[in-house]
């Protein structure tokens, strides 16, 4: 690929950028979302990809200011409506909580784990999907793209993981006080039960939290050992 033309001039190796009508139209396919670039999670993704291979073609670096703060916004929203859709997961997870309400099962005592656990696995699975676009940095715009994605899933998921948190505490402090013991009897639900599992069920919600917190950054921090082979020779050869 000749990028003979734009050294110095641009991030996309197919356009002139000294034709200022190249630029204009460029320029206006940038903007045609709006001043702040309002993304879907998967465009915003496809994005960072094109970007990362326009970074390793172009020999020059791209200017992380070429990210704008609109699209640093939308980075940031998209994060922190990822998190908060893990969260829910972890609503779910006490939605589940019936399963330590009682000393008899529902179904098995497997049966009960399965439910009341399947979340984590999700939660773990989708952040290592989102963390593993860690592997797309390439340069300074890029890293700011997965950056800022990140940091928006991290302060909802610690801003919502401490609320469900205060909120389970709050619970157990109304169980165990025996304020609504007649209406729990109504219930038909084990007090004794639920205060046994309750150190198990906080401990984790706090692992969950963590996970959907910082797993990302972690794996952003230490992308190099999460990806596999190198895309540099594939690259050199396109």
């Amino acid at each position: 690929m000749n990028t003979s033309n734009n050294s110095g001039q641009g991030f996309r190796p197919d356009i002139n950028w000294t034709d200022s009508s190249a630029f204009n139209n460029q320029h206006n396919r940038q903007n045609e979302k709006g001043v702040f670039n309002k993304l879907s999670l998967f465009e915003y993704l496809s994005h960072l990809q094109t970007l990362s291979v326009q970074e390793k073609v172009v020999t020059n670096k791209l200017d992380k200011d070429l990210f704008t703060i609109g699209q640093s916004l939308n980075g940031f929203t998209l994060g922190f409506k990822t998190g908060l859709f893990m969260n829910i997961l972890i609503v779910l997870y006490l939605a589940c909580f019936y399963g330590f309400t009682s000393q008899t099962p529902r179904i098995s005592v497997l049966a009960d784990t399965f439910f009341i656990n399947v979340w984590v696995v999700f939660i773990i699975v989708l952040t290592m999907w989102l963390g593993s676009y860690s592997r797309y940095v390439s340069g300074e715009v890029t890293k700011k793209m997965i950056t800022v994605l990140f940091m928006g899933k991290m302060t909802s998921s610690i801003v919502s993981g401490v609320l469900i948190l205060f909120g389970v505490y709050t619970l157990k402090s109304i169980l165990a006080s025996g304020e609504f013991e007649e209406y729990i009897s109504y219930l038909h639900l084990d007090i004794t039960a639920i205060l046994q599992h309750y150190n198990q069920a906080i401990s984790m919600l706090i692992f969950q939290v963590v996970v959907s917190s910082f797993l990302a950054l972690v794996m952003l921090k230490f992308r190099n050992y999460f990806t596999s082979g190198d895309m540099k020779d594939t690259y050199e050869k396109y």
